[in-house]
């Protein structure tokens, strides 16, 4: 989840992994268990956990861009920890 600037609603983030009916590689698979893995770690402020699945997960399968995403992610909370009341949502401070 993002909230993006000017906007007050988080917005869902999906990425396409493959066509309908194509089985994803052993290698994909391995990467998004240790990402899914991560991401309750990111949810729960546990940032040294999840920093390291983010970082198994682009290991396992170098195209993961989400896990490397999500692992700056972390190490920006580490440096700046959101406030108690967080929601899981990542505030966009600029656009890209």
């Amino acid at each position: 989840m993002v909230r993006v600037i000017g906007r007050t609603q988080a917005v869902r983030i999906y990425e396409l992994l493959a066509k309908l009916g194509t089985p994803l590689s052993l290698e994909q698979d391995k990467a998004l268990k240790s990402y899914a893995a991560g991401l309750e770690a990111y949810r729960q402020k546990v940032w040294r956990e999840a920093l390291a699945l983010f970082g198994q997960a682009v290991a396992l399968w170098s195209g993961d861009g989400p896990a490397r995403t999500m692992a700056e992610r972390c190490v920006i909370h580490q440096q700046t920890p959101p406030p108690a009341d967080w929601d899981g949502v990542f505030e966009q401070a600029f656009k890209k």
